[in-house]
Formats: C-alpha cells, sequence, structure tokens
C-alpha cells in the first residue's frame, strides 16, 4: 500500500501538532514504508528555516519531512560552535541539509565547501542550495580521499542489491568508495582535502563535518596538514561495519585524533560524553564524533 501525497501531507501536519510514543519507530517502520519515492519541499523551522528537497520514502529522508529534523543533537552542536565568518566544510552532503544550515550560520563573510560524488544526491543538494539562495556555498562533484586519483564508487542501489537489505532499500546514504572494482562499481575522481585547501587558497577551516560511509579514516589522513594546522572542530561518523569493510578500525580512527592532540565525544548523547578508546568495537557499533583540538 502506498500514500498519495495528500495522505503524506496529513501525516506531516499530525506528527508535527501532535508528540505520540515511539514516532520515530513509527514513522521508519510504517509511514516511511507507505510513502511515495518522490521528492518534496520542507521547511525546517527548529533549524534556522532550512528549506530542502527531501523523499519522505527514505530513512533519512523520512526524518526531514515527517520529524522536521536529523540527528538534533548535532545540529545543536553546530549551533553553538560555527559563527559568522567561519570556513566550513561538509563532506558528503547527502541532501544539502548542513551545506544549507552551514551557509546561514557563516553567513556574507564565511565559506561553506561541500562535497558530494554520488550524482543524484549531489543534485539534490544543488537545488536545496538554491533554494536557500546560499552564494557562499561551492558544491563539489568529487570524492573526498587520501590522495587526488581515481577510486571506485559503490551507489546506493548496487549496495541494497548487494546486500538484500530492505532498510539498505530505502536508504540514499549507504553509496561508498572501494578499493575494488566490480560490475556494480564506476571509477570516480578523488581528492585530498590538502591539495583543495592549497589550490582554493584558504587561511583558516573552522568546522568540518565528515559522513562518508567508512572511508572517514583515509580522508583525514588526506587532511592531515590541514588539521595540524588549522585544528578544526571536526564531526565525523564512527561505524564499525563500514570501517571495517574499508580495511581499518575505529581504534585506529581514534587514535589519529589523538595523534594530533584532539579530544573526541560522543556527539549524539544529550551530554558530551567523552569516547573511551577500549570501549570501541566491543560490538558492531555506529555513532557520531565531536572531535575537539585540546587548545579550544
Amino acid at each position: 500500500m502506498k500514500m498519495n501525497q495528500t495522505c503524506t501531507k496529513i501525516c506531516r501536519i499530525f506528527l508535527e501538532k501532535i508528540s505520540i510514543p515511539n514516532e520515530e519507530k513509527l514513522v521508519q517502520n510504517y509511514i516511511r514504508k507507505w510513502s511515495p519515492k518522490e521528492f518534496y519541499e520542507v521547511t525546517l523551522p527548529d533549524e534556522g528555516e532550512v528549506r530542502m528537497l527531501t523523499n519522505p520514502s527514505d530513512h533519512v529522508g523520512a526524518y526531514y519531512y515527517y520529524l522536521n529534523g536529523y540527528e538534533k543533537r548535532i545540529c545543536e552542536i553546530v549551533r553553538s560552535h560555527l559563527k559568522p565568518g567561519d570556513v566550513a566544510f561538509d563532506i558528503g552532503t547527502f541532501y544539502g541539509f548542513y551545506s544549507a544550515l552551514f551557509s546561514k550560520i557563516v553567513g556574507d563573510k564565511g565559506e561553506v565547501h561541500a562535497f558530494e560524488i554520488d550524482l543524484k544526491n549531489f543534485n539534490i543538494t544543488k537545488k536545496t542550495i538554491l533554494l536557500n539562495r546560499s552564494e557562499n556555498v561551492t558544491l563539489n562533484f568529487i570524492a573526498v580521499a587520501e590522495s587526488d586519483g581515481l577510486m571506485e564508487f559503490i551507489s546506493p542501489e548496487s549496495v541494497a542489491n548487494a546486500y538484500n537489505f530492505d532498510s539498505l532499500k530505502g536508504n540514499r546514504g549507504t553509496g561508498h568508495l572501494s578499493y575494488v572494482k566490480t560490475n556494480e562499481s564506476i571509477s570516480v575522481k578523488t581528492l585530498s582535502l590538502d591539495s583543495y585547501v592549497s589550490e582554493k587558497k584558504l587561511d583558516h577551516i573552522d568546522f568540518i563535518k565528515i559522513d562518508i560511509e567508512g572511508y572517514e579514516l583515509p580522508a583525514l589522513r588526506g587532511m592531515k596538514n590541514l588539521i595540524k594546522k588549522y585544528q578544526p572542530l571536526i564531526i565525523v561518523e564512527f561505524g564499525s561495519v563500514s570501517a571495517l569493510r574499508t580495511g581499518y578500525s575505529l581504534k585506529e580512527m581514534y587514535d589519529f585524533f589523538i595523534m594530533n592532540d584532539y579530544k573526541l565525544y560522543n556527539a549524539d548523547s544529550k551530554l558530551l560524553v567523552p569516547i573511551k578508546r577500549d570501549e570501541l568495537e566491543k560490538e558492531p557499533t555506529y555513532f557520531n564524533a565531536f572531535c575537539m583540538p585540546n587548545t579550544k
């Protein structure tokens, strides 16, 4: 059974007006699966009136459409630490929400540099940027990696087909880089952020958000010089399964930050709880880390 556009809008209004128990489970387990696979424009009042395109049948898109936002704790951290005039990087834009949010916060004197290699997500991000008139955003169709060159990219559709998981079939955020060429992969251009910063002649980088499905540590290694020089605040996804697929452990990523004089906190918890190395990978885990240099 699929809802039509009118029913979808009624559902959204109902969830906006009435707080119900376990609404996230209701949305993910039932409403999302009944939603049409179409994109709608939404305005998020809790996030600075950011406007965006989102798909209510998508795992993450459903949060934006029905629940007025996603990763709201991370959004609080962003609003608390990103400032007017800052330079922010959004690595792995998905539908462009963070690019638009960063743009509103840093203002005319700030800059946002966004990176997305999934063509469908790139095009949605482009439309989201236009909706918000985010003229301070530079959107790049390229993959952030450890070095400049070429790599293979596995699309979300190919990931879903390979694993045959219903949850993956409704998630446009699962595309990822791969070292191995397959029948399902396509070759894409890559660059390191160190080379990008050098090319753009940026003189400060203040905030970085990274969510690239298991390729976070190689990307971080490709920006080690800018991290040492500018010591930006960093929000990065820690996912044990996707990290293992790429060939590293979460402890290795933790060690990267410690060696660069950073402290790490769980960005998904209500309070900023320090991350302990010996607690990583006790079981398959997924969370976002807020990484702060010890000098700040």
